[in-house]
């Protein structure tokens, strides 16, 4: 099983959850491609995120840009790879604001 993490800070936590680490920006389509045709995997799970650890609600587009960015970028980045590499699943997280 491989994780990815945009910065390497984040590796330890992969390799701690018994994961194989790989760095990989997803605003990279290259970058995207060539991990995922290294990979070779069956699935790919996407769970790309930057939501800060101290979100500020007046903040709020501010804060969430990156993700946004990786939710919109990103899933087309990771879904064109997927295809191109020939995967057979791709999940992706959601998510619905319940106030």
């Amino acid at each position: 099983m491989i994780g990815t993490a945009r910065v390497p800070t984040k590796a330890g936590a992969i390799r701690g959850a018994g994961a194989e680490a790989v760095v990989v920006d997803a605003l990279n389509p290259g970058s995207v491609v060539q991990t995922i045709q290294t990979a070779k995997p069956d699935v790919v799970v996407h769970q790309l995120t930057a939501i800060p650890a101290r979100l500020g609600m007046r903040r709020f587009d501010r804060d969430f840009n990156m993700t946004n960015r990786l939710r919109t970028e990103g899933t087309h980045n990771l879904l064109r790879a997927a295809r191109a590499a020939g995967v057979r699943r791709f999940i992706a997280q959601s998510f619905a604001g319940w106030p």
